[in-house]
């Protein structure tokens, strides 16, 4: 993709493995705010020019486009990654589809 060599799978794999390094327990506290700007710019320092955009998606039908960019964790919370390879789509173009946002 983008002119590099790199395969979905690899692409897919390597954003796994960058959002997992992201969350290590050791980066972050109980009750801190997540924001994804921070995770979309790390993930990009991983990758370089393998990746074009990274947006984030709900996956229950009620989310939406957008209510994922801040979250604030209880004071007895903390962020983990759950992230699988199986959840990274690679779309070839952003647009109102792809972010489901006209559900």
């Amino acid at each position: 993709m983008f002119g590099s060599n790199i395969t979905d799978t690899d692409l897919k794999s390597k954003t796994v493995t960058a959002i997992g390094e992201f969350f290590e327990t050791s980066n972050w506290d109980f009750g801190e705010t997540f924001y994804f700007t921070e995770l979309s710019s790390y993930v990009h320092q991983r990758l370089g020019s393998n990746i074009g955009s990274i947006v984030i998606i709900p996956k229950n039908s009620d989310g939406s486009f957008g209510d994922l960019f801040q979250i604030k964790a209880d004071p007895h919370e903390m962020f983990l990654n759950t992230a699988k390879v199986s959840d990274i789509e690679i779309v070839e173009k952003i647009n109102s589809q792809t972010l489901r946002a006209d559900r």
